[in-house]
C-alpha cells in the first residue's frame, strides 16, 4: 500500500506545512519558535522591577528553545521524521505564551508578590544552584523504585506460579489475595508508616505491592504460561465423584 507522500510527491510538503487544517501543523511549529524568540527578547531587554537572578541564563534558555524549534521547522521540509514533530507546537506556543505573562506580572511589573508568586528566573536558579542536592534526590528515588520493582516482581512471580502450578496453594492464597488484592497502594500508607520502621522500608512495600499485583503470574492475573499443564489424572487432594 503507497503511502499519501508517495501517491502525491507534491502534497507531501503541503500536508507538512499544516494546508490539511490540523493544529498540530509543521508551519506552527515555525511560529513557535518565533515566539520563543520574542520571549527571550522580553526577559533580557525589558529591565526588571524584582531584585531576580538568573535573567540572563533563563533568556538565554528561551533563545535556545527558539532556535531549536526554527531548526527543526526548517529541517521538517526535508524530513518526515522531523516533520512530525510539529504535532507539538501547539503545547509551545501556549508555553510561551504562558511564560511571557507569568514574566511580565512577575519580575517585570512586580503585579504579583513575592516569596507567594516567583518568578521564572527563581525556578531557573534552584536548577542550577541546587542541581547537585537534586541529583542526589533522583538517585535515591531510582534505588527506591527499582529496589521496590525487584521484590514485588519476584514475590508476584511467585505467588502465581504456585496459584497456577498447585491447587493446595489456591486453595489458601486465592480466597486471601481475592479480598485484599483489590487495595491500592494508597490504602496501606497508614499501616505501612506504623509497622514497618522507616520511612524507606515503608515505601518499598508500598511499590513492591503495586509491582506484585502488576505481574503476568500475579494473584488475578496468571497467565497461561504460569499454569500448570491440564492432565486427565486427578490430583490426590481433589473429592471423588459420586455416581
Amino acid at each position: 500500500m503507497t503511502s499519501i507522500a508517495e501517491a502525491a510527491p507534491g502534497r507531501a510538503g503541503a500536508l507538512r506545512a499544516g494546508d490539511d487544517g490540523r493544529p498540530h501543523s509543521l508551519g506552527l511549529l515555525g511560529v513557535a519558535g518565533l515566539l520563543w524568540l520574542a520571549l527571550a527578547a522580553l526577559i533580557l531587554v525589558w529591565p526588571d522591577a524584582q531584585e531576580v537572578e538568573r535573567t540572563g541564563a533563563l533568556g538565554i534558555l528561551a533563545a535556545g528553545l527558539g532556535v531549536a524549534q526554527l531548526a527543526v521547522w526548517l529541517g521538517g521540509w526535508f524530513s518526515p521524521r522531523l516533520a512530525r514533530l510539529g504535532r507539538f507546537a501547539p503545547w509551545l506556543v501556549v508555553l510561551a505564551l504562558w511564560i511571557a505573562a507569568w514574566e511580565a506580572a512577575t519580575a517585570k511589573l512586580d503585579l504579583l508578590p513575592l516569596p507567594f508568586f516567583p518568578s521564572p528566573q527563581a525556578f531557573v536558579e534552584v536548577y542550577t544552584d541546587d542541581w547537585r542536592r537534586l541529583g542526589d534526590s533522583l538517585l535515591s528515588s531510582l534505588q527506591l523504585l527499582a529496589r521496590g520493582f525487584a521484590i514485588g516482581a519476584a514475590i508476584g512471580f511467585a505467588i502465581g506460579v504456585a496459584l497456577g502450578w498447585s491447587k493446595r496453594a489456591g486453595y489458601w492464597i486465592h480466597p486471601i489475595m481475592r479480598v485484599i488484592g483489590p487495595l491500592p497502594a494508597t490504602a496501606w500508607l497508614p499501616l505501612a508508616f506504623f509497622v514497618f520502621p522507616t520511612s524507606a522500608s515503608a515505601s518499598t512495600f508500598l511499590i513492591a505491592w503495586r509491582r506484585h499485583s502488576r505481574s503476568p503470574c500475579s494473584p488475578g492475573r496468571v497467565s497461561p504460561a504460569c499454569r500448570r499443564p491440564t492432565t486427565t489424572s486427578r490430583a490426590p487432594w481433589a473429592p471423588r465423584r459420586v455416581s
